[in-house]
């Protein structure tokens, strides 16, 4: 077969070829760990520093949420300066948002598996956690691009724009 030689770098070698930094890890628990971990600790070093955290996170993978709240609940990690743009939710045929109570529903799954977990004197509810919606997103897929009220509501949030990667290679977040 003929594979580009991206393809043909064995696994132990990865990181030596990478661009940018990358770290392997052995299963997919492993990888809920680390990027729990990663998370939590963006949060409470932004929180020592008395600065804002601004996330864009997938909702799939999910293994995270439930390990990010734990920690997050054990350490004592406060979500009051953190601002969460989530990048999915399920719209119904007409292009409506579909429940938080159906279950293929994102915003339901991280209202149940994250933010429910965190203690509720934490201010870590609405307007901190934005999902898209037809006031956030103009446009269909593919072409779809922020709104204003989205690109306001990030740069409200925003004194930095330095991009850091997430879960996922196509995915990244604002710090």
């Amino acid at each position: 077969m003929n594979l580009p030689n991206s393809y043909q770098i064995p696994v132990g070698e990865l990181a030596a070829h990478s661009p940018i930094p990358l770290t392997i890890l052995p299963d997919l628990g492993a990888l809920n760990q680390h990027f729990a971990r990663a998370i939590a600790d963006e949060i409470a070093a932004n929180n020592a520093a008395d600065r804002p955290t601004r996330l864009i996170l997938p909702v799939g993978p999910v293994g995270h949420f439930p390990i990010l709240a734990q920690i997050c609940v054990r350490e004592q990690i406060a979500w009051r300066n953190v601002h969460a743009f989530f990048m999915d939710e399920y719209c119904d045929w007409q292009g409506r948002l579909i429940a938080a109570d159906h279950p293929l529903s994102f915003r339901g799954f991280a209202q149940r598996a994250l933010f429910d977990q965190l203690p509720p004197a934490w201010p870590s509810r609405p307007p901190s956690f934005t999902f898209p919606t037809r006031r956030t997103l103009t446009g269909s897929a593919p072409t779809w691009r922020p709104s204003a009220a989205l690109m306001r509501a990030m740069a409200a949030s925003a004194s930095t724009a330095t991009l850091r990667l997430t879960s996922r290679p196509s995915a990244v977040g604002l710090r």
